[in-house]
């Protein structure tokens, strides 16, 4: 993960970590694999990893998403026009 200073890489290790488990994207996802296949410092691969365990476990710090009856993501209405 380069030279840079510990703080930095923790940093970047929870941002990679929220947009890979929280935000869903699997790029990110796949950037998070390729850094554990190449080895990292434990300490940040926990990090990496920590939002997918609160995840599973139903935990999560962040904002529940809203599903419907089958499971899927649920449109939010923003105004007073009915969704299509």
């Amino acid at each position: 993960m380069g030279k840079a200073p510990f703080d930095a890489k923790e940093r970047a290790c929870r941002i990679l970590s929220y947009a890979a488990w929280t935000v869903n994207r699997f790029h990110a996802q796949d950037l998070i694999e390729k850094a554990e296949n190449q080895g990292i410092d434990p300490m940040l691969e926990d990090l990496l990893r920590k939002n997918n365990l609160l995840i599973a476990l139903g935990k999560h710090e962040g904002k529940p998403k809203r599903v419907n009856k089958n499971g899927l993501p649920q449109r939010i209405q923003t105004d007073s026009r009915p969704i299509p």
